[in-house]
């Protein structure tokens, strides 16, 4: 799995490795079906990256649970317009 990226073989290999996560990366856009096959198989599903707003708001709709940005305070704006609900840091 060195070649992290956005394909079927990909999403398969990380299945079949019983993986908690998976980074997908490149492309405009992922699969919804890649992506509802992951996390049906319990995998969450990291996407790299991105700081356009329009196309985070793709990955959102297309099942991806945690996009990495830079331009945080703009990005949040399309994560609320999407109900994800931000959460809240706390001190142990």
């Amino acid at each position: 799995m060195e070649r992290q990226a956005n394909t079927l073989q990909y999403v398969n290999e990380t299945i079949q490795a019983g993986c908690e996560f998976i980074q997908l990366l490149g492309g405009e856009s992922v699969d919804p079906v890649h992506t509802k096959r992951l996390r049906d198989h319990g995998v969450r599903v990291n996407y790299c990256c991105t700081n356009d707003a329009s196309m985070l708001g793709r990955l959102l709709e297309d099942g991806v649970e945690f996009p990495l940005v830079d331009r945080v305070g703009e990005m949040l704006k399309v994560a609320d317009k999407h109900g994800i609900a931000r959460l809240k840091p706390s001190s142990k």
